[in-house]
């Protein structure tokens, strides 16, 4: 069975709360993965057509710097409508939303990891248990001040979605990515200019007998 990222990664940035996306026919998880600068709290609700979504894993650095999470919904509605988010004090942030198909809907993350450290730093990794067949998608983001960064993913991921200029201040930059599943898969990233910085990942199971890769259709 041929399974694949359905349809196009939805990418937003910046002070917005909402965004169109389209859940294409035979999306089995839709998963929202988000960097933002976490001021008085982290998202800690986004809606899909008006539903909750559910957060699988991520929080803030605990001297309140910048934060990463990622959430899902299970069978989405085949449809065009909103993800919509709280983002505390309107602070900056970059999301991707992401269509997967293969998943295995009962227990669709079989790990998850997640840091934000209270020191700064220019590289950040986590390791997950994953299998053949399964994929690994992560979210790493930093603070920005004004500054643009040189920004670099772990050999053999992908990007979803980076956001590295510093067209606004205070601001997060960073970026989104997957790998294919393996008994473990290290996701890395990093950067030129020390900051508070933040990372969450989830390994995601398929279903029995499916490929989460190749992945087709990313657009």
């Amino acid at each position: 069975m041929a399974v694949s990222i359905l349809g196009s990664i939805t990418k937003s940035q910046y002070t917005a709360t909402s965004v169109s996306h389209t859940v294409t026919s035979g999306t089995d998880v839709l998963y929202v993965l988000i960097g933002n600068r976490y001021t008085d709290g982290d998202i800690a609700s986004v809606s899909w057509n008006g539903s909750s979504m559910t957060k699988v894993v991520g929080s803030g650095t605990p001297d309140f710097r910048v934060a990463c999470v990622i959430f899902r919904t299970i069978n989405p509605t085949a449809t065009t409508a909103n993800i919509t988010w709280t983002n505390a004090s309107s602070r900056n942030f970059f999301l991707a939303a992401v269509n997967l198909a293969g998943v295995d809907t009962t227990t669709p993350e079989e790990d998850t990891d997640f840091k934000a450290p209270s020191s700064t730093g220019t590289s950040s990794s986590l390791a997950l248990t994953s299998q053949t067949g399964g994929l690994v998608l992560d979210v790493c983001a930093k603070i920005e001040d004004g500054v643009d960064d040189t920004w670099t993913i772990g050999g053999g991921q992908s990007d979803l979605y980076g956001v590295y200029d510093a067209s606004y201040n205070p601001g997060v930059i960073g970026a989104s990515s997957y790998e294919a599943g393996a008994s473990s898969v290290t996701m890395s990233h990093s950067w030129l200019n020390s900051d508070f910085y933040s990372q969450a990942a989830i390994a995601v199971k398929p279903a029995s007998g499916t490929s989460l890769f190749p992945l087709l259709g990313v657009g």
